[in-house]
């Protein structure tokens, strides 16, 4: 048998954590799922994992605070922070995950979508600077839209060191300036351009936390997570992510 590398899933929401833990087993990966920080935190202690699949905000802590405490008590591990847009359907066209801004069809101008998108990245930021005083976290942010890479650098001019980049070929470069706290993506890219410059990202910051955005199509019948749209998947960037940590081949995972 291959090697299964180990996932740990820190998600709070039931169907979320189901729907995830059913999908990457049937990818073949060993999936462990914690409910809160702490928990979490527990497995950290005792378990050696290859990835730390994390949600944004967790009932008793934000991810970035707790990132910040992983690195304090000396735990390393590629970690990926979503951030689910939930879209209820019977049969999504797609045949899994896929990373976008998400839609709405309740006729909300497009601002107030683009907006909403935001807030909760810009909330736990927030969130996580109120915690820990005089903590100014270094936050690389990847964002092609001038009205949401405006929004977000106007939220977070306070408080935070923000270096802002429009096009994922710039993502490698920005990041061997200065070592961040985290990365925060926007992945709807083609994953021509996404994809190559995600990799170099990894192999310069191989433990720096990353925020992604998710499209979560929930009811879906397929268990596979695999894209054939032009934009990436999530498993491609779990895979990416894992496939840097544990330096095997792709067949190993079947």
């Amino acid at each position: 048998m291959g090697y299964c590398p180990r996932l740990l899933i820190c998600e709070n929401d039931p169907e979320t954590a189901a729907e995830l833990t059913l999908r990457l087993v049937h990818a073949g990966f060993w999936v462990e799922h914690a409910t809160t920080t702490a928990e979490a935190l527990g497995r950290l202690e005792r378990q050696s994992f290859d990835l730390l699949l994390m949600n944004l905000i967790l009932p008793d802590q934000d991810s970035l605070s707790f990132c910040r405490e992983l690195r304090i008590l000396g735990i390393r591990l590629p970690t990926l922070i979503t951030e689910f847009d939930r879209i209820h359907t019977r049969a999504h066209p797609d045949s899994g995950f896929h990373l976008s801004e998400g839609r709405s069809n309740d006729g909300e101008p497009e601002w107030v979508r683009k907006a909403a998108a935001q807030a909760r990245m810009i909330f736990s930021i927030k969130t996580s600077c109120l915690r820990a005083r005089g903590y100014q976290p270094r936050i690389l942010h990847l964002e092609a839209d001038p009205f949401c890479a405006g929004l977000v650098g106007a939220a977070l001019r306070k408080g935070v060191h923000l270096t802002q980049v429009a096009d994922p070929g710039e993502l490698a470069r920005a990041a061997t300036e200065d070592p961040y706290d985290l990365v925060a993506l926007n992945p709807a890219f083609p994953r021509d351009a996404l994809l190559p410059a995600f990799d170099r990202l990894l192999n310069q910051c191989p433990h720096t936390p990353i925020l992604l955005r998710c499209r979560f199509p929930v009811g879906t019948e397929a268990a596979d997570m695999r894209s054939d749209r032009q934009d990436c998947g999530l498993m491609e960037m779990i895979q990416a992510m894992v496939l840097r940590s544990v330096a095997i081949p792709l067949c190993a995972h079947a």
